[in-house]
């Protein structure tokens, strides 16, 4: 049952990160706002505080909206293509908030992801424009697009805090409650299998409308030229006049959208200061960081150089990593960081375009996630095993510093890499940048990269001198790159199922680390307790750990019980979160 989740959420996070990539937003929060549709709905200069209230749009909404009577062949003005994109949007958040009907016969509710939903809409888009239903310009049809994205993705985010502003107004004005939505607390299961009325379908659309409306609102204050106090002071107004709160972690809870569970466990693991601040982040766009690929490019300084040319990108070395914690860290030798800029933005020119990705010198890879395989102390010559390796992201970076060792210290004997997943799909993918970044056999003879696939490999006890368990978690430490994760939160499983698998695939990893100075580093994307230091003490509890291992402290020679672990939170310019722990056996 486990296991049948953990595939489950990979397919989703999936289909999350290939929709970011089609539409361009590379690791960008894919939800910002770009478009300014409708600026005069924004008040300048006595700003007031509009009535997001459903029933207000009832009369207008008590009919399915049509687009082919709305959309006839000629071209559409700036507000009636505005309107079209509003409805299309409204449209898609319907089955995402109310769910998909399965059929008529059986009548059956499915959610459906904002991702999905999106992916279906901007599809009927484009055979209208093929079947010159709708007549727009290159640039009006590409910034359609990115404000239907916007909005669905947006609005779908942010869905915690605009649902609470509806329905507060409503609330206040006919004092009855909305009916919820997915992904609201206690009402995942919001609506039942009963087909519902026209009424009440008509009064879920206006629900939703609004929502897409207050969603513009928002962002077009966010894109406002207004001064930063002015716009706080804005905001001030919204969230005094459209919001109440029980209690502090409520607050922070509506007014970021994240699962209230979710903010309390936070506080009682960092407190309301740094939750709040890590809360904001979440609804950021993350920095971009790469890591140049040792096989391929000498120096971050060639690589910054190469960027430049290719497509004007502004790129500079890392010298320190923000861990957003009590202590900073020495940033991993090869990560370079991007900065947008007027000549270039990942909505302009994706990374996986330019001419540098193309020719392998770099990969995109969070400085956390650098930290970890650094963690490893990997060197040429050694065999080692990312035991949950994914799509490859850390065992391609295992190969760059292996490869770069084996120049440094001009070793003899080559390095095997075995990665090692329950899904075989992401393998085959590993397979398949290989050559890209100059790690295939025919290729690089210093390094062999082979997967649990290959026929003659088989996983032995004791064979391994590094073993790396990045290990399935909540992936709480990175919800700024994958904003819907948040709806997908679960306390149990952040709390109980995950530990449990993490415990399990530690213990079982432990085994393949070879006596006498072999290495065992675990690590995850995660920022709770449960998943990290919890499963640190588990495993150091359990029988023969004393006689077997030993920590492996980050330059600290004292044995204090966690000098041994490193910990990083999400942080405004900074990494996301991660966790690593690392033993060595006696």
């Amino acid at each position: 049952m486990i296991l049948t989740k953990l595939l489950i959420l990979s397919s989703l996070l999936s289909l999350i990160d290939f929709c970011n990539m089609v539409l361009g937003f590379g690791v960008k929060a894919s939800f910002l706002f770009r478009v300014s549709p409708c600026r005069e709905n924004l008040h300048h200069p006595s700003f007031t505080i509009p009535c997001y209230c459903p029933s207000n749009l009832y009369n207008s909404v008590t009919k399915e909206f049509n687009p082919e009577s709305f959309v006839s062949s000629r071209n559409l003005s700036g507000e009636e293509t505005s309107d079209y994109i509003k409805e299309m949007a409204t449209d898609a958040l319907m089955e995402v908030f109310y769910g998909k009907e399965n059929s008529d016969s059986n009548y059956e509710i499915s959610n459906v992801s904002a991702e999905k939903a999106l992916k279906k809409k901007m599809r009927e888009f484009q055979q209208k424009i093929n079947n010159s239903m709708i007549q727009l310009s290159s640039d009006e049809r590409q910034n359609s697009r990115k404000m239907l994205a916007d909005l669905v993705l947006g609005t779908s985010i942010m869905r915690i805090r605009h649902f609470h502003a509806v329905s507060f107004a409503h609330d206040r004005i006919y004092s009855t409650i909305i009916e919820p939505i997915f992904g609201l607390e206690g009402s995942l299961k919001c609506c039942n299998n009963k087909k519902p009325s026209n009424e009440v379908a008509a009064f879920r659309r206006s629900t939703v409308r609004s929502m897409v409306n207050l969603h513009i609102e928002y962002m077009l204050l966010q894109q406002s030229g207004a001064s930063n106090s002015v716009k706080e002071a804005k905001k001030s107004a919204i969230d005094q006049g459209a919001f109440r709160f029980r209690s502090a972690t409520h607050r922070i809870s509506v007014m970021n959208s994240l699962p209230e569970f979710f903010i309390q466990m936070l506080v009682e693991q960092y407190g309301e200061s740094k939750t709040e601040e890590m809360a904001i982040v979440f609804n950021e766009a993350g920095p971009i960081t790469l890591r140049r690929n040792k096989v391929k490019c000498d120096s971050n300084d060639l690589l910054c150089q190469r960027l430049q040319n290719d497509g004007l990108v502004h790129a500079f070395p890392l010298s320190m990593v923000d861990s957003g914690l009590q202590s900073n860290f020495t940033a991993p030798s090869g990560c370079v960081r991007m900065q947008a800029n007027e000549s270039w933005s990942p909505a302009k020119k994706s990374l996986w375009s330019m001419e540098a990705w193309k020719d392998g010198w770099f990969e995109v890879q969070d400085t956390g996630s650098q930290l970890i395989v650094e963690a490893t102390e990997a060197k040429g010559g050694e065999c080692v095993i990312d035991y949950c390796a994914g799509n490859g992201g850390k065992t391609l970076a295992l190969a760059s510093i292996m490869h770069n060792d084996f120049h440094c210290e001009k070793r003899l004997s080559g390095s095997l890499i075995i990665a090692n997943d329950v899904v075989d799909i992401r393998l085959k993918q590993i397979i398949g940048s290989l050559k890209r970044a100059g790690l295939s056999d025919d290729e690089n003879p210093l390094v062999s990269i082979k997967t649990t696939l290959d026929k003659d490999i088989n996983l032995e006890d004791g064979m391994a001198d590094v073993v790396l368990v990045d290990a399935p978690c909540s992936s709480t430490g990175v919800l700024r790159r994958r904003p819907s994760q948040r709806y997908m939160l679960n306390e149990e499983d952040i709390a109980i199922n995950f530990p449990l698998i993490q415990e399990e695939i530690l213990m079982n990893a432990s085994n393949l680390v070879k006596s006498s100075g072999g290495r065992l580093v675990y690590a995850t994307c995660s920022i709770s307790t449960h998943e990290n230091d919890e499963i640190v003490t588990k495993f150091e509890n359990h029988d023969g750990f004393r006689e077997n291992w030993e920590r492996w402290h980050f330059n600290d020679e004292s044995d204090n019980i966690f000098s041994h672990c490193r910990a990083t939170v999400p942080t405004a310019g900074g990494c996301d979160g991660f966790f690593i722990a690392r033993w060595k056996r006696r």
